[in-house]
């Protein structure tokens, strides 16, 4: 745990709950895209991280050479990988329709990541932490409880798919000031539905009021890619 805060505590934080295989973050939260006409300023982030409680391959496995995203956009390629001492935080049956741990829930990799655009420059080196657990308990236990801050946050396709979250993510909303939030990424409506407020009854620390209302500027965004219009939204 030490090494994993020590990582948290000293990066500017790109969080993407329940990212499945989708490295569209990596490719699409940049300055460039963000910047132009906002009041804040954006720095791009020097570590993304990616949660989710069941990967889409239980026998998933890490290693270098492992390209973890290859489309029209860009290439984002694994160079090294180093596996974290695993997290005890819990699965509950509230949050998910799949109760059963996989053999990797609470594995935590890190990863140096080499990102290619396909538009002729020389690729970029960044970092991914990859840790498989519940999006809910993850926020709670670890960034909220350890105060743990993040510029960016994106809640896209969440639940789609394999998904198996029971919530909507909007209980997401009521974190952002708390993780000091700048720029949300969603293509939800943010409608809470009671699952939503049912993280808040399982984990009482992520309760708090929306931090996103129809006021705040927004903006569509897409570049995103795989999933229907996404948005990013000044918090």
């Amino acid at each position: 745990m030490n090494k994993l805060l020590n990582v948290l505590k000293t990066n500017r934080i790109c969080y993407y709950p329940s990212a499945g295989e989708d490295c569209s973050d990596i490719l699409c939260v940049r300055p460039e895209y963000l910047q132009t006409g906002t009041e804040k300023e954006y720095e791009l982030p020097s570590l993304y991280l990616h949660t989710d409680y069941y990967p889409w391959s239980n026998q998933l496995h890490f290693h270098s050479g492992k390209i973890l995203h290859d489309k029209p956009m860009g290439k984002v390629t694994v160079k090294t990988v180093e596996e974290l001492a695993p997290l005890d935080l819990p699965l509950n049956k509230a949050m998910v329709h799949f109760s059963k741990k996989s053999e990797n829930y609470g594995k935590c990799y890190l990863m140096d990541v080499e990102v290619d655009f396909k538009n002729g420059n020389k690729p970029e080196q960044t970092r991914l932490l990859y840790c498989f657990a519940e999006n809910e308990a993850f926020t709670a236990q670890v960034l909220l409880e350890k105060k743990i801050t993040a510029a960016y946050v994106c809640l896209v396709g969440y639940g789609f798919s394999f998904g198996g979250a029971k919530n909507r993510g909007a209980w997401l909303a009521a974190t952002l000031e708390r993780l000091e939030t700048k720029c949300f990424i969603t293509d939800s409506d943010l409608e809470w539905v009671r699952d939503d407020y049912e993280a808040g009854i399982c984990y009482p620390i992520l309760g708090g009021h929306h931090a996103v209302t129809g006021k705040t500027p927004s903006r569509k965004l897409s570049r995103w890619i795989n999933w229907r219009q996404v948005r990013w939204m000044e918090v």
